[in-house]
């Protein structure tokens, strides 16, 4: 026991010690600094809720840091406060996980744990912690299941895939309890435990889903599918493979949400990766066949996600990765579990043969992580996120009082607002603000049409404007002088690159 204790301390203290270094040299993106300036810029709790309706994402997130933003405008509070959540993932996987201490720090460096859920900060490692830690307890569900419904139901308030997996730990409860005699013998004694704890979880998911609806004025950003499509369907299938090999491309340093399988030819090489990731499910269907509750919770939830990836939003690797952990959480649980005799030849057949490969692919999935995670790591080292802290920087260093800031495109500029602590004019709501409100006001504009409301701007105000953009200017106005200031072109995003240009009227 004490052994596991100092393994435990000595792996959650350099998962820190390297995770203060990914911080300091990361530049954070957009949607890092989104939910920090609506944190930020809202005065109220009511305003809060109004702004993050917008985001399709529960609230839990965006209420910690409303509460760090009462004490702070530096957005790395947000940093800090991300790491200190991604650590207790560590230390609750390495403290009560059944897994080997290779297997722990493995996983530990891997991409998702030790970046995509730490150095980027992010509402998922929230999400991470409470489905680890519904792992933790959920030995426990003999005696009460109060504490795990609790959980689910903070699960289901962190992001929409958080609410998607709260749901499917819940049904894999209700579906233990149908095949499961025993217990079903023992619910009449933990009636009142029973009817609180689905009254909890009924209230999570309610809760998460109110929250998501959008408001009547929001954007569309997915598309629902309503038939099958081939394309959509190979598109969806080989998020498996990106989730559970997540080794980037190595052919530039703008390696995020890149995958090593697809860096040529799209339509064959998407092909491949839908084959690889039916051997991968196939695979793991074998390892969790002799164990039916945690088969239903690994079918349930990977067809969920990738249900949500195919019809509604495909998505970025952050949130494939739920895929991954969710496998994860089902190898943790399985243990929790003694294997059934199996009846039916294919089902045996399919499970020796998951049993023959069982360790290897799982160890073979945990040096691929650890592999991307390296990289990931090392890159956002090397190379800056993000453009937007230079650019602020140099921004800081230049401004007069006097000056008025606009950016365009208002998307990858919006950063700026939260490292310059000010707020941006963006052309395309016609407005100052720092988070972008994603209403159907907002119209996308090209060059000349940004001139024309920074010219609009410069004689409503009467004060030069410092105009950001995330492309290069081409476009020019008579009555306007522009000067080119600088530019910022090293970005690991590809879009928030900028280049800044000083905007007066020129005198009649």
């Amino acid at each position: 026991m004490r052994n596991d204790a100092v393994f435990t301390a000595l792996l959650v203290s350099v998962f820190l010690s390297l995770g203060c270094l990914g911080l300091v040299t990361h530049e954070m993106w957009r949607d890092e600094l989104q939910a920090w300036l609506i944190g930020r810029d809202s005065p109220s709790l009511r305003d809060l809720f109004a702004n993050y309706r917008y985001e399709s994402h529960p609230g839990v997130w965006f209420a910690i840091l409303y509460l760090l933003t009462r004490f702070t405008r530096n957005p790395a509070a947000m940093q800090v406060s991300h790491l200190i959540i991604a650590a207790a993932v560590i230390f609750i996987f390495a403290r009560f996980s059944p897994f080997t201490n290779a297997q722990k720090v493995l996983f530990s460096f891997g991409y998702f744990p030790f970046y995509e859920y730490a150095v980027i900060s992010r509402n998922y490692a929230i999400g991470i912690l409470c489905i680890f830690s519904f792992c933790a307890l959920f030995q426990t569900r003999t005696k009460r299941y109060l504490f795990l419904s609790s959980i689910l139901f903070v699960l289901a308030n962190t992001s929409v895939y958080g609410l998607i997996l709260a749901m499917c730990f819940g049904l894999t409860l209700l579906f233990e309890c149908m095949i499961d005699r025993g217990m079903r013998r023992s619910l009449p004694a933990r009636k009142s435990d029973l009817i609180i704890s689905v009254l909890v979880f009924a209230l999570g998911i309610v809760t998460s889903i109110a929250q998501i609806l959008p408001p009547a004025d929001r954007a569309v950003v997915g598309t629902w599918v309503t038939r099958p499509d081939r394309f959509s369907v190979v598109k969806t299938l080989m998020t498996v493979w990106m989730s559970y090999i997540p080794i980037p491309s190595l052919s530039s340093y703008q390696f995020w949400n890149t995958n090593i399988l697809l860096d040529g030819s799209l339509g064959s090489q998407m092909n491949i990766c839908a084959g690889i990731s039916l051997g991968l499910l196939a695979i793991s269907v074998g390892l969790f066949v002799r164990k039916p509750v945690v088969l239903f919770l690994y079918l349930s939830g990977t067809l969920g996600l990738l249900a949500f990836i195919y019809a509604v939003v495909f998505g970025k690797l952050a949130h494939h990765g739920h895929l991954f952990i969710l496998f994860v959480a089902s190898l943790w649980i399985s243990q929790y579990y003694t294997e059934t005799r199996l009846v039916h030849g294919l089902a045996t057949t399919i499970a020796e043969a998951a049993d023959r490969v069982g360790k290897k692919f799982v160890m073979v999935m945990l040096y691929a992580d650890l592999a991307a995670g390296l990289i990931a790591f090392g890159t956002d080292v090397l190379h800056p996120f993000s453009a937007s802290k230079e650019a602020s920087r140099f921004i800081a260093s230049r401004q007069s009082g006097d000056m008025l800031i606009a950016g365009s495109r208002d998307s990858p500029v919006s950063p700026l607002s939260a490292y310059l602590n000010s707020k941006i004019y963006y052309p395309e709501s016609d407005r100052f603000g720092s988070f972008i409100v994603w209403n159907r006001k907002r119209k996308r504009l090209d060059a000349p049409e940004v001139l024309e409301k920074v010219g609009q701007l410069i004689t409503h105000e009467k004060k030069d404007v410092l105009l950001v953009l995330n492309y290069r200017l081409l476009a020019h106005r008579p009555d306007l002088t522009i000067s080119k200031l600088s530019e910022f072109s090293h970005s690991i995003i590809p879009d928030e690159t900028y280049y800044l240009y000083l905007v007066q009227r020129k005198s009649t």
